[in-house]
């Protein structure tokens, strides 16, 4: 898994999220929408290049999990509301918790202005190893847990895979 390969699987999901958002208002359900194809367009793209990958078909399951080297990948999905995001989390329920290879995208919707004359979908995508403790719970009354980007850019390893690291932390979409 390199920068060109999710550059690749970004312009999938692209190509089938730009036609349908804009008649969306959910901000939620664009977020499991975008979450969704990414995780099967990651399939269609690896076992299309000759990397046996198999996608998930319950929560229970890893989102991706690499047949040959035996591997589980998690993906997490948030929105950002503007292309450089100071503060953001990645949400999710009870099997988050688990250890794993983790890829946490961060996805930016525009639509047509006086400046842009089509809508675009920018992306920040990063790689780390998340342990099972660095999933933070959210409050006593939800079952979920988020990881945040503070947490990302202080962990000692991780790969930026699109997009760049800013100024005061800050991550940029590209």
């Amino acid at each position: 898994m390199n920068s060109d390969d999710w550059k690749s699987i970004s312009k999938m999901v692209t190509e089938k999220a730009l036609p349908i958002l804009p008649h969306i208002r959910s901000n939620k359900l664009k977020s499991e929408i975008i979450s969704n194809l990414f995780e099967s367009q990651s399939a269609k793209y690896f076992n299309s290049i000759g990397v046996p990958v198999q996608a998930c078909a319950t929560d229970r399951e890893p989102d991706l999990f690499f047949l040959n080297e035996k591997k589980p990948v998690e993906i997490k999905v948030t929105k950002s509301d503007h292309p450089f995001t100071t503060r953001c989390k990645w949400v999710g329920g009870k099997y988050s918790k688990r250890s794993s290879d983790y890829i946490l995208i961060v996805w930016y919707h525009t639509l047509p202005s006086l400046w842009e004359s089509e809508s675009t979908i920018q992306y920040f995508i990063a790689k780390t190893y998340i342990e099972e403790n660095e999933w933070i719970p959210l409050g006593e009354n939800y079952y979920g847990t988020a990881f945040s980007n503070e947490n990302l850019l202080l962990k000692e390893n991780y790969d930026i895979l699109m997009g760049k690291r800013g100024s005061f932390d800050t991550l940029i979409c590209e």
